[in-house]
């Protein structure tokens, strides 16, 4: 249990979990994620995603360089984060 007066702060980090190339994102996923930027004021956004948004879709590309995309390469199920099939965007490995 963790004492009042703690210097222990639970970090403002939100994750999204977006799986099926074939799913559109529609302006209520899009004004989900602003709400998570404008009044959770969140520090991060993880953009979990087994494929590239397409890049016609305009609220997604507005919000490409506020979210850290997560890509999961290969087949989607039965992975856990210490899967080394994740790939960052820059392609880094995640552990």
């Amino acid at each position: 249990m963790i004492q009042e007066g703690s210097n222990y702060k639970v970090p403002n980090v939100v994750h999204y979990i977006w799986f099926g190339c074939k799913r559109k994102f529609l302006a209520y996923h899009y004004l989900s994620i602003l709400s998570a930027i404008s009044v959770q004021n969140a520090c991060q956004i993880f953009f979990h995603t087994d494929c590239e948004p397409p890049e016609d879709n305009w609220m997604f590309q507005h919000l490409k360089e506020t979210v850290i995309l997560i890509l999961k390469n290969g087949m989607t199920h039965g992975m856990t984060h210490g899967d080394d099939s994740w790939m960052s965007h820059g392609d880094e490995s995640w552990e």
